[in-house]
């Protein structure tokens, strides 16, 4: 019995340790994710890292105190209630690997090539952010400076910058894409803004109004255009998906690189989103 507790009185200093060490880790990555938008309010999904750390450190917590009973008693004591806890705990971490895992490999897919036979007139660039001082973030920069080099390998393409404004934005994010792009070399006239969109969904189909209005057709006769998705490379499968999904008949991708500093919270962010659509679409399925 001594040698079993004396296993179970490592493992729990071990757990501790790691717990603890997990905690810090996620609010400094939070702090640090705060830092680059110039404001800890405006920060969205990026407080999941700050929930996780609150989370990890109560679990350190219960571990510590286990520790202090078991020095005094010599023995661990859970109740019912708590071992409870502890699998639940143990299991929402070993399932959110196995989702995360699973949605992975479909995230890290790379898109569809632009057949060489086939002309794209529209490039969507789908906006990633923007600052409080209405400049674009980093996400979006990446995505630009990809849009814009394509742009200038294409003179028969033209942009449609797409981006509504967010309540901490001085003005829609498509506007300084579109100030960004200008900079780069690119004409205004061939960049087109879309200033509603604030989410993936409404980017696809807010675009193919303003592609209509452009073309002087219906927004369905836009969608049966080929058109080229500039996103992050962890953005890109579910943009086409859902893009297909309203209706985009001839759509292809070319990828941006997400900032360094931002990886783990995109790729998180990507995963949840994921899981979020499968199981509307899920339910959509179930209920009609």
């Amino acid at each position: 019995m001594k040698a079993g507790n004396d296993s179970i009185f490592i493992w729990c200093k071990v757990a501790q340790l790691i717990c603890w060490v997990t905690a810090l880790f996620c609010v400094l990555y939070f702090a640090a994710l705060a830092m680059t938008t110039g404001s800890f309010l405006r920060q969205g999904f990026r407080y999941v890292w700050l929930a996780g750390s609150i989370v990890f450190f109560l679990e350190g917590v219960f571990f510590r105190r286990q520790l202090s009973y078991f020095k005094t008693s010599g023995m661990f004591s859970l109740s019912r209630k708590q071992r409870f806890g502890q699998f639940l705990f143990v299991a929402v971490i070993f399932s959110g690997c196995g989702v995360s895992v699973g949605e992975l490999s479909f995230i890290l897919k790379q898109p569809e090539r632009i057949p060489a036979d086939i002309p794209v007139k529209y490039v969507l660039v789908l906006g990633g952010g923007t600052r409080a001082d209405g400049s674009v973030g980093k996400t979006t920069v990446e995505r630009l400076q990809v849009a814009a080099a394509y742009l200038r390998a294409h003179s028969e393409s033209v942009a449609v910058v797409t981006e509504g404004k967010s309540f901490f934005s001085p003005e829609p994010g498509a506007t300084g894409m579109k100030r960004y792009l200008v900079a780069e070399g690119i004409s205004a006239d061939r960049i087109l803004c879309e200033n509603s969109a604030m989410n993936t969904e409404e980017n696809f189909l807010y675009s193919a109004e303003v592609i209509a209005k452009a073309e002087f057709f219906s927004a369905s006769e836009a969608r049966q255009l080929p058109v080229l998705v500039v996103t992050s490379c962890s953005h890109m499968q579910r943009s086409l998906y859902l893009a297909r999904r309203q209706g985009y008949s001839h759509v292809y991708g070319l990828s941006a690189p997400v900032p360094g500093l931002n990886i783990l919270d995109v790729y998180l962010r990507e995963i949840a989103s994921m899981v979020k659509l499968q199981l509307m679409e899920t339910v959509r399925l179930l209920w009609g």
